[in-house]
């Protein structure tokens, strides 16, 4: 038979105020987006990608994060009057902070699945926080 303990309700207080009540409390020192379009037009049913660098050095003893903000795709040309939507196929979108180069880089990429010789417009918005 399992044991249970019981919680006592004092010490979790205790305890999250312990966090709380950290010495040195971070505020946001600097934040930096971007906004990028990539156009791609996937030949032969290989993947392909592309990457964005926006060189921005990390201010000495920050923590950061970055995020994706937005993401928003469409085929760039249309197929005339009778269009009818078409899948995509599988992409992914990174947004990530090098510190070997001090950028924030976002990488797309198209799968295999994707439409072949369709040009495909994807925008990105992204950036990152330090604090």
């Amino acid at each position: 038979m399992a044991t249970v303990s019981k919680i006592d309700p004092v010490q979790v207080k205790e305890e999250h105020l312990a966090l709380a009540a950290d010495p040195a409390p971070r505020a946001i020192s600097n934040l930096k987006q971007f906004t990028h379009e990539f156009e791609f037009v996937l030949s032969n049913g290989f993947p392909a990608q592309q990457t964005f660098a926006v060189p921005f050095p990390r201010p000495p003893g920050s923590g950061f994060f970055t995020m994706l903000q937005s993401l928003n795709y469409r085929f760039s040309a249309s197929v005339g009057a009778g269009e009818v939507a078409r899948p995509l196929g599988h992409f992914s979108a990174r947004v990530a902070y090098l510190q070997a180069t001090n950028s924030l880089v976002c990488n797309v990429s198209l799968g295999d699945s994707s439409p072949a010789n369709e040009p495909v417009l994807i925008r990105v918005q992204g950036g990152i926080v330090f604090f």
